[in-house]
């Protein structure tokens, strides 16, 4: 093979000058590659790393601060039923809308889904306040996405800074009050309370009760009738979880539900309440057991393969099941939960929709999905004894469901005077503290022994509950 030439040999400025363009492109590339790691690809802002740093480096500096996190509501709506292709244009033009709006030199960030991050100087926390009102105030506006009329809204949460914070504390602060605010509805803005710190604390002290709840025998079920309004004739009995404990004596499933919901603990509770819950159906003599399912539940793997398992171990016909679902089960993906309903029905199940008006797309769920019933929310029945608009409601819903061959189960039921004013509007069926209250297992196999609820039965079961 002929040796190389001295003209074939690069000149010291041709190698000097290729060693150049070669460190250029490799700087081109480190700074595309910290810019990927610091920013979302969606909008290009910065991601959560990027704030978290930038909330740690400010409080290293003397001055007032504010750190907020925006939460756009309805996003997954958008995302379930018009595509994801609409919900990403949704946090496009969102991010557009809030920075915008942003204080002159501050930071906004994308910390994932449909959150935002905000840093920005404020000197003090009403100023900090005032400023996230009005970003909220501009999110609120009507948005053309993707060829679809939306009306934007938005929630934040906000927490003031100062030298020497942590930033890890500061985001978490910011995120306790916008879970306030997120409870209070749209368009809120929350400034973190110390009393958000205790309720976490609590919480986390209740997740690690009722971790071992089951194995220290501190649960019970209950039972409440549930009654045909004519004729008194108990149809059915809605399964309810108590948890007594030694520290805090009886506490609410308001409280300890909605912490087992946000945890996987809800699994291992609907697995003992079902099981329990079954076990009691097969003693009564005819009637049903309805039974609660959470959206997280009702999204588990082979939801229908489990509740049919369960019931042929119990020996349970599925006709003696009704499940209960509310409308925020069934919107978390449409499509499955169609699926899985027409499944249950076809298998004989019944399916009944809880808290029926307190959701955001009534009208649209009944019609396409199978049920069976409508349990109507007790704060309607509540309301008919002072707004005539509860009443009208309540109306309403009854003959929409009769239309549909749909039983109606008028929940929390506490007086004659109520009966009556069901009575009128129509509903099928009632249950609440003046049928009867939640019974334990012996007496409630007494009380369905007797299938029908005289107005002496139905005294006692308030009495000794």
């Amino acid at each position: 093979m002929p040796a190389a030439s001295v003209a074939d040999t690069p000149s010291r400025e041709t190698l000097l000058a290729e060693l150049v363009v070669l460190r250029a492109d490799l700087a081109a590339s480190r700074a595309r590659a910290d810019h990927a790691a610091s920013h979302d690809p969606l909008t290009g802002a910065p991601n959560r790393t990027a704030f978290r740093d930038a909330v740690a480096d400010r409080a290293t500096r003397a001055g007032p601060f504010a750190v907020a996190i925006v939460d756009l509501d309805r996003f997954r709506l958008v995302n379930d039923t018009l595509g994801h292709r609409v919900g990403d244009a949704l946090v496009c033009a969102a991010y557009a809308i809030l920075y915008d709006a942003a204080p002159a030199g501050a930071m906004l960030a994308r910390l994932g889904g449909d959150e935002f991050g905000l840093l920005f100087d404020a000197p003090g926390a009403p100023a900090a306040a005032m400023e996230c009102e009005r970003m909220i105030r501009a999110c609120g506006a009507t948005l053309d996405v993707a060829g679809h009329v939306l009306e934007g809204a938005a929630c934040a949460g906000l927490v003031p800074g100062a030298m020497g914070d942590d930033a890890d504390d500061l985001l978490r602060r910011a995120d306790l009050a916008l879970g306030d605010a997120k409870s209070q509805g749209p368009n809120h803005v929350c400034l973190f309370d110390e009393a958000l710190d205790d309720a976490l604390r609590l919480r986390r002290r209740i997740e690690s009760g009722l971790a071992q709840a089951i194995a220290r025998g501190e649960l019970a079920m209950a039972f409440q009738p549930i009654v045909a309004r004519e004729d008194r004739e108990i149809v059915g009995f809605e399964a309810l979880l108590r948890w007594t404990t030694e520290e805090w004596g009886t506490i609410s499933p308001a409280t300890f539900i909605p912490v087992a919901e946000e945890t996987t603990l809800i699994h291992a509770l609907g697995d003992w309440v079902l099981e329990r819950s079954l076990a009691a159906v097969a003693t009564w003599p005819g009637q049903y057991v309805s039974v609660n399912f959470s959206p997280r539940q009702f999204r588990r793997p082979n939801f229908v393969g489990y509740i049919v398992e369960r019931c042929s171990r119990a020996g349970v016909a599925p006709a003696r099941l009704q499940i209960e679902i509310t409308e925020t089960a069934i919107f978390d993906d449409v499509d499955h939960a169609a699926d899985t309903l027409y499944r249950l029905r076809q298998m004989g199940f019944r399916i009944a929709l809880d808290d029926f008006g307190t959701g955001y797309s009534s009208l649209y769920n009944i019609r396409k999905f199978p049920l069976d019933a409508l349990k109507i929310d007790r704060s309607f029945v509540e309301a008919m004894m002072r707004e005539r608009e509860a009443t009208a409601v309540v109306q309403a819903i009854v003959h929409l469901a009769q239309a549909l061959g749909l039983a109606v189960i008028a929940e929390g039921v506490e007086s004659a005077a109520q009966v009556d004013l069901l009575g009128i509007a129509g509903a099928s069926h009632l249950q609440g503290f003046h049928l009867g209250r939640p019974l334990g297992d012996a007496e409630t196999l007494d009380l369905a022994t007797t299938r029908f609820l005289s107005d002496h039965v139905g005294a006692a079961a308030v009495a000794t509950g």
